[in-house]
């Protein structure tokens, strides 16, 4: 059996679905009243996704165009083990869009 809720209370919807029938109270008590998520789903790219960052200005560029330009023969692996050195933290994905993005001639 459901308790019922003392006299004065919260209308007996909040926390639940919204009514099938609304009172002419209600609506604004429910739409000030619910909780809601926090972020609001679907706020934001897609985890993965650069969506055209740049990367400029970013000290990693810099320091991914002086990498390949002392060491131009060696693969892409041995680049990002020499980066992650310099700049421990940044994951090899990561540093994998950065070496595509340095080996891109500089926009100005």
């Amino acid at each position: 059996m459901r308790p019922s809720l003392p006299t004065g209370s919260l209308p007996p919807h909040i926390g639940k679905p919204p009514p099938a029938q609304w009172r002419r109270s209600q609506p604004q008590h429910y739409a000030d009243t619910r909780t809601t998520s926090s972020p609001p789903a679907g706020a934001g790219n897609r985890a993965g996704s650069r969506r055209g960052t740049s990367y400029t200005g970013d000290p990693r560029l810099t320091l991914a165009r002086q990498v390949l330009a002392e060491h131009p023969d060696e693969r892409p692996t041995r680049h990002i083990e020499r980066l992650h050195q310099f700049m421990p933290g940044s994951s090899a994905s990561t540093w994998t869009k950065i070496l595509q993005a340095a080996r891109q001639p500089e926009q100005d």
